[in-house]
């Protein structure tokens, strides 16, 4: 597998256990706790990732962020939060919704749709 994933995720202990997991299944991992910390991430000149993975409780701004980003615009956004409201959001940016709590064994099917709805939003 070896896709590269951003992971932004506040809480230490989600984190590490999200990042433990998503390892195991063949991802190779980044990981940021803030939103000036992901932005920074962004725009290294280096940054290149297959799928943007985004644990909030807050208003999406990152993945506004990345929409208008010419680098990321199309990357395969996940949004992942306990707030059903955020859901339509999630639609409204191209970016595949899941609440929490979520199955991890359906991850990569979560991956795989985040990138066909992008795919969905370049040819539009």
């Amino acid at each position: 597998m070896n896709e590269k994933l951003l992971l932004v995720e506040e809480s230490p202990y989600l984190r590490g256990i999200l990042k433990d997991i998503l390892q195991r299944r063949g991802y190779a991992l980044t990981t940021v706790e803030s939103l000036k910390e992901t932005k920074a991430k962004l725009v290294e000149s280096d940054a290149s990732y297959d799928a943007l993975v985004l644990v909030t409780e807050k208003k999406p701004e990152l993945v506004e962020f990345v929409r208008k980003s010419r680098k990321f615009q199309f990357i395969p956004v996940i949004m992942i939060s306990g707030e059903k409201a955020y859901k339509n959001a999630a639609k409204e940016l191209k970016t595949l919704f899941l609440r929490r709590p979520f199955g991890i064994y359906d991850f990569d099917t979560f991956i795989e749709s985040a990138r066909e709805l992008v795919e969905e939003f370049e040819y539009t």
